[in-house]
């Protein structure tokens, strides 16, 4: 979700945009200092992002940063973690500033690479859609320097990060099925369960999405192990889909199965 021009056009903001990124400037996060504002101009702004919530999925603000250094400073630092290095020499954009990124980061990051990635920001809020509320991340206490750590994820740590959409998916759906809140472990599973889906041939995100929540309910059951390989032929030898295929043998329902400064997005 992006918030259109109109809706910030009265404020001040810095972009966060790396260089040579030119093209897809439409799509960075702006900063907004809201500490300069006086305090009734931030009530009214808190009023105008309490609209657009009713309206809209996604949070006005992305994210709440508390700083004490200078928004020019910190928007340096974001700016350098925001295009980072992938295994081959390929360069990636790490969508930190999504709060759908953000909230696996905490538990896909080491805290040293946490602390390289908020460098001046002491604390990280931002709003969890899934559970309708706020959450907040502080700065972790390590005794290393942020200039000493690089944030460059791992080989695995990419592969994670390719499936987060499929991941966001997953548990959009299990708590639409079972209330049941999200947590990190259950995200960590169904990571390391999407990466493996990935691994066995699975592309189409509603294949690796089924495959990761079946893998959640049977980990490692003998039964499911041989059901996977069973569908698996039927998708090689037919071209079918793996939701196809878990239908064909009525599985397809995974419980049938054996086994303070202001980020816009």
């Amino acid at each position: 979700m992006q918030v259109l021009p109109n809706h910030y056009a009265d404020l001040d903001t810095v972009c966060l945009l790396p260089r040579g990124w030119d093209r897809h400037r439409r799509m960075m996060p702006l900063l907004v200092e809201l500490k300069k504002f006086p305090e009734r101009r931030r009530l009214e702004l808190l009023e105008r992002a309490d609209r657009w919530s009713l309206e809209n999925d996604m949070p006005f603000f992305s994210a709440l940063l508390v700083c004490s250094t200078n928004v020019s400073l910190l928007a340096s630092h974001l700016r350098r973690q925001m295009v980072l290095s992938r295994p081959g020499a390929q360069r990636a954009w790490l969508r930190f500033h999504d709060p759908r990124v953000f909230r696996h980061l905490r538990w896909l990051l080491t805290p040293a690479q946490m602390t390289v990635l908020l460098g001046p920001v002491q604390c990280w809020t931002w709003f969890e859609t899934l559970e309708c509320r706020w959450h907040s991340q502080p700065s972790p206490e390590t005794e290393l320097q942020p200039s000493s750590i690089s944030l460059n994820p791992t080989s695995a740590q990419w592969a994670a990060l390719d499936q987060f959409d499929a991941l966001n998916l997953c548990l959009r759906d299990i708590m639409d099925e079972s209330d049941i809140p999200p947590t990190d472990e259950m995200a960590l599973k169904l990571a390391d369960a999407l990466v493996e889906a990935a691994s066995i041939g699975l592309q189409d995100i509603a294949d690796k999405g089924l495959y990761a929540r079946q893998r959640l309910v049977n980990g490692t059951n003998a039964d499911f192990q041989e059901a996977t390989r069973r569908r698996l032929s039927m998708v090689n030898a037919e071209g079918m889909s793996y939701v196809a295929a878990c239908r064909m043998e009525g599985a397809s329902n995974v419980g049938s199965d054996p086994g303070l400064i202001g980020v816009l997005p």
